[in-house]
């Protein structure tokens, strides 16, 4: 088994450990008007797409929870207002 490689194997490929910097950057979570729906971006890059806000702010506030959790590392989750004004509506650390 030592010719399988460990990743096949079902073993960890890399290890992490968290770090904590005050001064790290909050990884955010944006939620904006698209297409009758809403998209949810995560630190600027698409990821899903919900055809209704209330599902949609439900997933962005579970993984801004869950990556804070692991990570300790701060995250927040903001909603696009009518003014197209972004608009924080949960942090976490």
């Amino acid at each position: 088994m030592e010719s399988v490689p460990r990743s096949i194997r079902g073993e960890a490929r890399y290890r992490f450990a968290a770090v904590v910097d005050p001064a790290m950057e909050r990884s955010l979570l944006m939620l904006s008007p698209s297409y009758e729906g809403w998209k949810l971006m995560d630190d600027g890059k698409p990821v899903l797409w919900f055809p209704e806000k209330a599902a949609a702010l439900e997933v962005a506030n579970l993984i801004a929870e869950a990556r804070h959790a692991f990570s300790d590392r701060p995250t927040g989750v903001e909603v696009e207002d009518e003014d197209r004004l972004p608009k924080r509506v949960a942090s976490y650390g």
